[in-house]
């Protein structure tokens, strides 16, 4: 005679509880994935004043089919091609020519052609101008690099106007030669050229991949009013204050928006990365262009003009900012608000420390402390050169493949982290208190990178303290407290810092594989800080105290 025994629905629960824990990170990371997604692209039968990557890229068709440097043959007939695309919407372009050395041949003078398109605003002559190099290194058509671009530029063009006329004067700024570090073309626009006066607001598009959202690189001029307006210009931008800190460390990033940062012009850099693997390589073809990346410089270019191009007055000042965006939402705070966010963590830190009466507990945290420094700095190298292994024996990945490099480096990094790290109450006082250390520091020296880590330590201080003061098991609703904010900022840096270090063969010279160090680490953070509120089938907490 057999039986069967039920089970507790309580132990049923217990048992249940990791596997809803990984359906919440899994929702968690596709949500927090989103702003690093284009958006789908317009079809060529939209309405007419509305930008369409389909119709932008019958552009880069044309354009694409030959590498075009500076001073050959195919660049005269892209330019030609522009010129007449540009009197077909009823615009003059100006020209400006001016003499310089063949950088890439070393010898000889060609002449570097800017090509300037006004399109009249009511008011005029201020200038909301949108800038694209037309130029390529001679081993690359360029598609991404830069004709998408240029069919961007062109689109706009055509889709103001066959809008109403905005305020403000619109110029289509092309340039030349900005593919040899000297920005020949800019430089002389910045320098010599009359329209170069008229401009309030300069917008910049560039690619060093062929796929993904094409990111806020940099700005110049008053960062809050510019991010701002931005918010206000743009429904889905993908703007991270980490990324233009990062770019401000840098000092520059060598393209056309150089001249104009130095010279004071307001403005922003937009780029998309992924897939940069091709950069400067034959491979950037006409069929390596994502629709979905050009779709997303038109919406900038679009909708900048619009807003941006019906403004009374510039904004002023130079007030630096924290933003990111979580979802469909670009949220930012002043930095006074991220030092006081920062210094908050400190306290609630300190006020969960304060729980611990036991000198012994006290100094099990500074030695946990120090060993989990230890052992994540040490697998954070081991995995930076596992990546630098394998980026040298596959020099041009695909997105998914290079993709499947960093889950499969991310998932052994964590595993071995956690089989060396200490652990214990003390371990996880501990390893939080990194995370405020890393939360003060940024707040001070590079603010913009702050919330990636002030946010989280929060979250997780305020789990701390609850368990110390409850005793309650590790449940799923203080897990999601800690995971959430965790899994949603960390998600675009790693992704960002991780497209940062892809293999560039066709320009060793940005090829930057050991910054792989940098998505290391964050995975690392996110997976401990994640790792020490997993709900497990039994849990056996114990308080700070």
């Amino acid at each position: 005679m057999s039986g069967r025994i039920d089970t507790d629905p309580g132990e049923r629960w217990m048992q249940l509880r990791p596997f809803v824990a990984i359906l919440i990170v899994l929702t968690l990371i596709t949500f927090a994935y989103q702003p690093m997604r284009p958006p789908p692209p317009v079809p060529a039968d939209a309405p007419a004043d509305a930008f369409s990557a389909e119709r932008a890229f019958e552009h880069v068709q044309v354009i694409a089919k030959h590498p075009h440097p500076m001073g050959s043959e195919a660049i005269d007939d892209v330019r030609g091609y522009i010129v007449e695309q540009l009197r077909e919407l009823g615009l003059e372009p100006d020209l400006q020519s001016i003499a310089a050395r063949d950088y890439f041949s070393g010898t000889g003078i060609v002449d570097v052609v800017n090509i300037v398109a006004r399109i009249p605003g009511t008011n005029g002559p201020s200038a909301v101008a949108f800038m694209a190099h037309y130029d390529t290194v001679p081993a690359t058509p360029g598609a991404n690099d830069n004709s998408a671009a240029v069919a961007a530029l062109l689109e706009l063009g055509r889709a103001l106007r066959d809008g109403d006329p905005l305020a403000n004067d619109v110029l289509l700024v092309f340039t030349d030669s900005e593919e040899p570090a000297p920005r020949f073309g800019s430089r002389a626009f910045v320098t010599e050229n009359a329209a170069f006066e008229d401009i309030d607001l300069i917008v910049n598009l560039e690619a060093s991949g062929g796929a993904g959202a094409s990111i806020l690189a940099e700005t110049s001029g008053p960062q809050q009013w510019l991010v701002g307006e931005l918010a206000n210009a743009v429904s889905e931008s993908a703007a991270f204050s980490f990324v233009t800190d990062m770019t401000r460390l840098f000092g520059e990033l060598g393209t056309d928006f150089d001249p104009f940062r130095e010279a004071g012009v307001p403005g922003f850099h937009f780029a998309y990365l992924h897939n940069s693997p091709i950069y400067h390589l034959a491979a950037d073809n006409i069929e390596s262009v994502d629709l979905g990346s050009l779709q997303h410089h038109g919406e900038y270019i679009v909708g900048i003009a619009h807003h941006f191009g019906n403004l009374d007055e510039q904004g002023s000042g130079d007030e630096a900012l924290v933003f990111f965006r979580i979802g469909p939402r670009l949220l930012s705070y002043s930095l006074p608000i991220a030092v006081l966010l920062a210094v908050a963590l400190a306290a609630a830190l300190v006020l969960v420390g304060a729980g611990d009466r036991d000198r012994g507990g006290r100094v099990g945290i500074v030695r946990s402390l120090g060993r989990t420094a230890a052992v994540g700095l040490a697998v954070a190298v081991a995995a930076t050169f596992a990546w630098m292994a394998v980026a040298a024996l596959r020099q041009s990945p695909g997105v998914i493949e290079s993709y499947a490099y960093l889950v499969l480096i991310s998932v052994a990094a964590a595993y071995a982290a956690t089989r060396w790290r200490p652990t214990g109450d003390q371990a996880r006082f501990g390893f939080v208190i990194v995370w405020g250390v890393l939360a003060l520091a940024t707040a001070v020296w590079l603010p913009g990178f702050s919330y990636l880590f002030t946010w989280p330590g929060l979250a997780a201080a305020g789990a701390l303290f609850w368990h110390q003061r409850t005793q309650a098991e590790g449940g799923l609703l203080r897990f999601t407290l800690v995971a959430a904010p965790t899994i949603l900022l960390m998600t675009p840096a790693i992704d960002v810092f991780f497209q940062f270090s892809q293999p560039r063969p066709g320009n060793p010279d940005s090829q930057l594989t050991y910054a792989f160090l940098l998505p290391a680490v964050l995975v690392l953070l996110s997976a401990g800080l994640v790792g020490i509120f997993w709900p497990r089938e039994a849990i056996q907490d114990r308080p700070v105290s």
